[in-house]
């Protein structure tokens, strides 16, 4: 979704969840909003990057510009998604009623210790002409939490997570694209990505 679009963690008091959670979701109006899309006739949602590559599972792709790659480690359908090592107070994907969670699971490889965030990238997951909610999660230098907007990390092998909002008994996304901008840095309203990574998920 593009960078226009309104914040979908609620990190607020409300959000907190017994004596060691804070939860972290994406918001169900926006998904139901999103969904609508589905069965919907006209073209497969536009190419949103000037240059995207076709990777798979277990592939390892380099960042344009930045020094660093992308591993792409698995895929998963999950009730909820929590980051790798959770501990004290972290954020996380809640459990949602209806629905589930496709999550592509990677590593940002970054040996020069470049300053990382959240707003680094963004995600597109379509299956035919439907598109989907989606959201890229990535952990802090502990892997104890997901990062929040505005937060940054200079840890050499971050967790990155791109996560999709599915429908139960809807089928998942056939490829979900990770975007960036050449040596990384948040877009801007009005412009594309420079680069996407095309990930075929689904046959």
């Amino acid at each position: 979704m593009g960078k226009g679009n309104k914040e979908k963690c609620l990190r607020h008091m409300e959000g907190y969840r017994g004596a060691g959670t804070r939860v972290c979701v994406l918001l169900l109006a926006a998904v139901l909003a999103a969904s609508a899309l589905s069965g919907c006739g006209g073209d497969a949602p536009a190419e949103q990057a000037e240059n995207t590559i076709e990777a798979a599972v277990g592939d390892t792709v380099p960042l344009e510009g930045g020094g660093m790659s992308f591993e792409i480690k698995g895929v998963s359908e999950e009730e909820e998604v929590k980051p790798s090592d959770p501990s004290g107070y972290f954020y996380y994907y809640e459990d949602i009623e209806g629905w589930h969670y496709y999550v592509v699971s990677g590593v940002i490889h970054n040996p020069e210790q470049e300053i990382l965030s959240p707003e680094d990238f963004d995600v597109q997951a379509v299956r035919g002409n439907s598109l989907y909610e989606t959201k890229a999660a990535m952990e802090n230098s502990s892997a104890s939490t997901f990062m929040g907007k505005g937060e940054e990390t200079v840890a050499e092998s971050p967790g990155l997570f791109l996560i999709v909002m599915v429908e139960d008994g809807k089928e998942p996304p056939k490829e979900v694209t990770l975007y960036y901008n050449e040596g990384l840095g948040e877009k801007k309203d009005t412009e594309q990505w420079d680069h996407g990574i095309r990930i075929s998920v689904n046959k």
